[in-house]
């Protein structure tokens, strides 16, 4: 097989091998797990147990399936993974579209007689190479490309502040002077936002002026949870948006906003539901019938694909994600200005699809925090286009900084504010905010507080390493974190103001196993970026002789973990292993009395049970 092309430009081909080594990493990574017994690969997270076939129908996407299990099924396996569905010695591939505890729904590309109802069938994790030629494939269309945008995205040259920036009601000035920074039209812009500056806030205002001025306008981020997020947004403020991607992954209050809902009133939604009615009538298994489901599934393709363009392009705004996006843009009105939605989080190969269908780009996001997820360490990819852009030397001033924030109380707030200076505070809204003053929340040790710290150095309460997946856990410190939660319910704060978060996916899995936690949600800290509660319980996790810390020394992620609360910041862990980390060294005298020693009461109990 010939190796695919790389672009000429230096910085496009390093991007371009850069891609094919993360996915090669991950390819053997998983095929390392699949090449253990099957019992260590369902504890591993890429092979459920099996499962039945309960439901099926023949649909205008493909097949859609719902499997279901006597068990729970593990969240090793979640919404959009690309999985193979294994029957005898028979093999299709599909999409997980949604998982719910003992039963998840599948898109598949295959034939109703291949997947009887009432068949077992196995279900495997498998990595999709689409992703990664498409990125690739959008490098090398940048390569071919001559346009400012593109010469300016590579050689890192973003828009500056023009010098007479009036205040623009109702934003503040920081925000007056990023919309000046977007609005005087540059190929390349950034605005760089620290936590609770209002970034998808000040995103929608400028998206909002873009239309009126007449613009055709594309909104992107690199998760579905964030371009949700944006397109709420948008739509609250009345905006026409239109939302990409399949329903399964669309929260549910913003169904309204995608391509199927504007299918189903659309000019040719009859048509489209009779031949979708057609197709479940032809369900013989002879050669005739699949023959005639063939020729139907064409039909129904080439209306749907008409219909679809008919949606899209009667919105001025579409939101997507970069992986959506990478399927459709040819098949979508050009933009004239692309908005990226915590830019961060995205590889630079995503940033490039959308280049050679717009005219002018946008990045909001923050340097500081955690950029995007790629497994394999050491890979170019693990900084963003935004973090390259922003740290380049002539940029150091231009990308302008929100600077007042609107979630945090002072107190919270003052743990991350040594990252972005003196520039950076809180809103007079929320810098005194403590939990008491919330409807219905007493009094307490804990709402009354803005910060406590559990150290639990010295009492035994060490990490674990699961044996095969060799993630970490620490049974005593859900011990501890069980006991805060208690207190907070008593106190009346509500199970949905709540967030918990620890480093490590056991120990996560370990939190959501505790029946007195239901209600409340336990996530990864990379999971809670762009997201906020009133009080964050944080278990970090890490408790050994050596000091080792892992990932958990990684300042952006310490960023991210402290910048989620807006009135109340728990933690739990042993400083005596954490600061080793310097940050966490100045956090123990930073706190002082809020930092409180696991020996004793109320939490020295938790030692003895």
């Amino acid at each position: 097989m010939a190796t695919p092309a790389l672009p000429e430009h230096p910085h496009l081909a390093l991007l371009s091998h850069a891609l094919r080594r993360a996915h090669a990493a991950e390819v053997r990574s998983l095929q390392e797990s699949l090449a253990r017994g099957i019992e260590e690969q369902i504890i591993l997270g890429v092979r459920w147990p099996p499962v039945t076939i309960d439901e099926l129908e023949d649909t205008w996407r493909g097949l859609h399936l719902v499997v279901r299990s006597p068990i729970p099924l593990h969240s090793g396996l979640r919404d959009g993974e690309p999985v193979a569905i294994v029957l005898g010695g028979h093999t299709v591939h599909g999409r997980i579209l949604r998982v719910d505890r003992t039963a998840a729904s599948l898109q598949v590309r295959a034939d109703p007689s291949d997947l009887p109802v009432g068949s077992q069938v196995t279900i495997v994790r498998r990595i999709d190479p689409l992703n990664t030629a498409r990125y690739a494939d959008a490098l090398l269309r940048a390569d071919r490309l001559d346009s400012p945008l593109r010469n300016h995205l590579i050689n890192g040259r973003i828009g500056v502040v023009p010098d007479d920036v009036e205040h623009a009601a109702p934003l503040d000035h920081a925000q007056s002077r990023a919309r000046a920074a977007v609005l005087c039209d540059p190929p390349l812009a950034v605005i760089h936002g620290p936590p609770g500056t209002g970034k998808t806030w000040l995103l929608g205002h400028l998206v909002s002026e873009s239309i009126r001025r007449g613009d055709r306008v594309w909104t992107l981020a690199d998760s579905n949870a964030a371009v949700d997020h944006l397109a709420a947004t948008l739509h609250a403020r009345g905006v026409d948006v239109v939302r990409l991607g399949h329903p399964s992954r669309v929260r549910d209050d913003l169904q309204a906003l995608t391509v199927d809902a504007r299918l189903s009133s659309g000019p040719l939604a009859a048509a489209v539901k009779a031949l979708v009615r057609d197709l479940a009538r032809t369900n013989g298994q002879d050669r005739a019938s699949r023959a005639a489901r063939r020729g139907l599934r064409r039909q129904l393709r080439s209306l749907q694909q008409q219909a679809w363009e008919h949606a899209v392009s009667s919105a001025p705004v579409i939101a997507a994600t970069f992986g959506t996006l990478s399927r459709v843009a040819e098949r979508l009105p050009p933009s004239d200005v692309t908005f990226v939605d915590e830019a961060t989080q995205a590889t630079e190969p995503a940033v490039w699809v959308p280049v050679p269908f717009t005219q002018r780009l946008v990045l909001v996001g923050d340097p500081e925090q955690l950029g995007p997820v790629v497994k394999d360490p050491g890979n170019p990819l693990e900084n963003s286009a935004l973090h390259r852009l922003v740290r380049a030397d002539t940029n150091q001033t231009a990308a302008p900084m929100l600077e007042v924030q609107y979630r945090m109380s002072e107190d919270v707030q003052a743990l991350v504010t040594p990252i972005y200076g003196p520039a950076y505070r809180p809103a007079a809204t929320v810098a005194s905010a403590r939990l008491c003053d919330q409807p219905g929340v007493e009094a307490s040790p804990l709402t009354t507080r803005a910060h406590l710290f559990i150290d639990t150095a010295g009492t035994g309460l060490e990490e674990i390493r699961d044996p095969v997946t060799r993630s970490l856990a620490n049974p005593g410190e859900v011990t501890l974190l069980r006991m805060v939660v208690t207190q907070l319910l008593a106190a009346g704060v509500s199970a949905s103001d709540i967030g918990i978060a620890a480093p490590y996916a056991a120990q996560v899995q370990l939190l959501r196993k505790q029946p007195d936690l239901s209600g409340i949600e336990v996530a990864s800290i990379n999971a809670f970026q762009g997201r906020e509660r009133p009080v964050m319980v944080l278990s970090w996790v890490r408790s050994n002789p050596d000091g080792s810390l892992g990932f958990v020394s990684d300042g952006r992620r310490l960023t991210v973990a402290w910048s989620r609360a807006r009135c109340l910041l728990v933690q739990i862990g042993d400083l005596g292993t954490l600061s080793g980390v310097p940050r966490f060294a100045d956090l123990a005298a930073q706190l002082g009395t809020d930092v409180e020693s696991a020996w004793i009461e109320p939490w020295s109990t938790a030692l003895y049970l």
